[in-house]
This record gives structure tokens, C-alpha cells and sequence, in this order.
């Protein structure tokens, strides 16, 4: 058995929002919001992006429901539109033109959602995440017992709790992909290094809080392990404190996406794109996935804006890591993690486990807000 295990939380927009209404916030980090924010203290209304947003709110009158995926959908076409636009000028001038006009367009957009953001979630909001552990829902209990809400079927087959015993290691990395810092708030706590005169634990966790029988270990609801916890906090698109690290787009990480011909301002716009391609991907993530042996997913829809996440995950589930997927209203996360298996999607299908909850089934161990 090896000394340390790695957990990954990837922490999606549904998590910003769903704390946000729990604390009964007047505002939220939906797009639609976003929108109506824009729509008002936007004073550029010939920003070329403002008006591909608000030309398509516009013309469908039921895209109410609309989501930050359609929104960088949304930017692909308008990158599109604009690359078009610079093929038909010839003169280099008049494409640094288009193009340094439309790198001001995208700043104008960014600044703007930090300031939405800024009004969204104050200094009281953060206050209120940390203060969360006065209610026992903190993201503590979530990091001690999240295996819990695992229904009984998904328990008996996952093998994580197998590679946790007392003195255990376990680097816990939370890869927050929301700009805004509420999951750094829920999960983090000031905690004493040495507690114990002979011990560096730290934190308990609890193999099987829910007491099922039949698992792969012979554990209860009473069995805590005594482990020593690191918890890193990783922001992959950016953060709300520097404005210009927002990364909007998709997660091409893919050469072939960008133009290949004399013109810069072509590829340095289709780059613009490329998420992960400014977040350094393969550089700055991929190490940790890599080490990773139990995925945790929530608050995410599985969209195509993300990928390369999808797609490196499903390769270390190849190797023998684990997935768990918290699926809220039903959506059928499963399935869309699994349309990005090129191979036979039999092969780790059985290494992806659901967690379903909604308004009326909550979840009892693991983000209990």
C-alpha cells in the first residue's frame, strides 16, 4: 500500500451557485445574470462581443436557461466572424487595427465580469462559506466524508476506500474553475500541524460513513482513519484578483485549431481561444492528474469548453483511477464523460461511480449547503 493518495475535486460553476442561494444571496453567478449586469453598466455598447451577446438574446426569445458553455460557444463564433474579417484586409496595418480593437473589446468584457463578480460575492459572502463550519457544513466534513453519499450499489464496487489506512498521506487538490474564490473559502481551514505530540495527523477520514456492508473493505460508519492532509488549491481559468488571467474559451490544446499562414493577428486570435493553451495545461495540470487516484466532479455539465479535463481524466481511468460524479437534477454526466472515450467506453465505465441529488434529495456526508 502506498504512503500517499491523491483526491482531485473539480469544481464547476453549480458550486457557486448552489452556496450562493443556500446562503439566500440576492444574486448569483449564472450567465443570465451576467447578462443583465452587462446589458447595464456596460457603457461600450459597440463592443463587438456585447453585440453578438445581446443580438442572440434577441433573437430566441427561450434562451433564458442559457449557461456559461453557450456563452463561450458564443465567443468561438465571434472569433470565427472576426477571422473572417481579417482575411479581407490585405494591408498589415489595417489588420493590426481589427485585431488590437478587438483585444480591447475582450479586456472591456473581463474587467466587466470582475466587477459583476465583485458585486455578486463581498467580503460578508466569504465570511459567511468560512462561518460554515459553526453548522458542521463545511468543506472539512466534505473532505472527511464524501464516500457516504455513494448509493449502496456504487459503494460495493468502488476501490478508493481499499488504499486508506491510519498514518496515510492524502494530497487533496481542488481544482476550482470558477474565478471567483467561494470553493477556496468552503474548503479551506486554518489547522494545527502538529496537534499531537506523537503524530502528524491531522485529519480524520471516514472510509464508510453510511455503514454499508458488502464493500471492498471490512469497515462502519465507525471506522475513522487518522491521515495527514494537504490541501491545494489550483485555479486553472483564471481569478477574480487579476482580471486578465480570465480565461474564457475553449480547451482546443491542439496546434492543428490555429492559422498557419502570414498573418499573426490570425493566430494569435484562434489562440485567444485556447484555454488550455494559456492555462498551461499539460504543464501545470497534467503532473497532478496524472498522480491522481480518485477524481471528484462537481457543479460541472461535462461541456465541450472543457475538454482536454474530460479526455485526461478518462486516460487515467485507463490506468486504474477512479471517478466520482455528483449529477444533479439527472443530466446524465456519465454519459457525456464517456462520449470523449475514443477507445471502448466498457473499459472504464465500471471506474465511474454517480452520486444523484436534487431539491428534494440532498446529499447527508458531502457538500451539505
Amino acid at each position: 500500500m502506498s504512503d500517499t493518495c491523491t483526491i482531485s475535486f473539480l469544481i464547476g460553476n453549480g458550486f457557486d451557485i448552489a452556496i450562493l442561494k443556500s446562503l439566500d444571496k440576492n444574486f448569483t453567478t449564472t450567465y443570465g445574470e451576467f447578462y443583465d449586469y452587462l446589458a447595464y453598466f456596460l457603457t461600450n455598447k459597440e463592443n463587438d462581443i456585447y453585440k453578438a451577446i445581446d443580438n442572440k438574446k434577441k433573437q430566441f426569445s427561450n434562451n433564458e436557461n442559457e449557461t456559461w458553455k453557450d456563452y463561450e460557444l458564443l465567443l468561438k463564433e465571434v472569433v470565427r466572424t472576426k477571422l473572417i474579417e481579417l482575411e479581407q484586409y490585405t494591408d498589415f496595418a489595417l489588420q493590426e487595427k481589427v485585431y488590437l480593437s478587438f483585444l480591447e473589446d475582450w479586456k472591456e468584457i473581463q474587467y466587466t465580469f470582475a466587477n459583476f463578480l465583485n458585486h455578486v460575492i463581498t467580503p460578508q459572502t466569504l465570511m459567511d462559506v468560512t462561518n460554515m463550519v459553526v453548522t458542521d457544513m463545511d468543506g472539512k466534513k466534505t473532505l472527511q466524508k464524501f464516500l457516504g453519499d455513494l448509493p449502496i450499489e456504487e459503494y460495493k464496487k468502488i476501490e478508493f476506500p481499499q488504499k486508506i489506512n491510519n498514518h496515510i498521506k492524502i494530497d487533496y487538490h481542488i481544482f476550482n474553475f470558477n474565478y471567483s474564490i467561494l470553493a477556496d473559502n468552503y474548503f479551506y481551514w486554518l489547522f494545527a500541524y502538529h496537534p499531537f505530540n506523537v503524530s502528524k495527523n491531522t485529519l480524520c477520514f471516514y472510509p464508510n460513513p453510511s455503514n454499508i456492508s458488502g464493500g471492498k473493505t471490512s469497515t462502519n460508519s465507525d471506522t475513522r482513519y487518522f491521515i495527514r492532509p494537504s490541501v491545494n488549491f489550483h485555479h486553472p481559468h483564471g481569478q477574480l484578483s487579476i482580471p486578465e488571467s480570465i480565461l474564457f474559451g475553449m480547451s482546443y490544446n491542439n496546434e492543428k485549431t490555429y492559422y498557419r499562414d502570414n498573418s499573426p493577428f490570425k493566430r494569435e486570435l484562434s489562440q485567444k481561444l485556447d484555454k488550455a493553451y494559456w492555462g498551461m495545461h499539460t504543464d501545470k495540470v497534467k503532473p497532478f492528474m496524472q498522480k491522481t487516484d480518485l477524481f471528484v466532479i462537481f457543479g460541472h455539465s461535462i461541456g465541450e469548453s472543457d475538454q482536454c479535463w474530460w479526455e485526461e481524466i478518462i486516460d487515467q481511468l485507463k490506468q486504474g483511477s477512479e471517478l466520482i460524479i455528483y449529477d444533479y437534477e439527472g443530466k446524465g454526466l456519465k454519459k457525456k464523460i464517456l462520449h470523449y472515450c475514443k477507445d471502448d467506453e466498457n473499459l472504464i465505465s465500471d471506474r465511474i461511480f454517480v452520486i444523484d441529488f436534487d431539491e428534494t434529495k440532498h446529499l447527508k456526508y458531502s457538500f451539505k449547503f
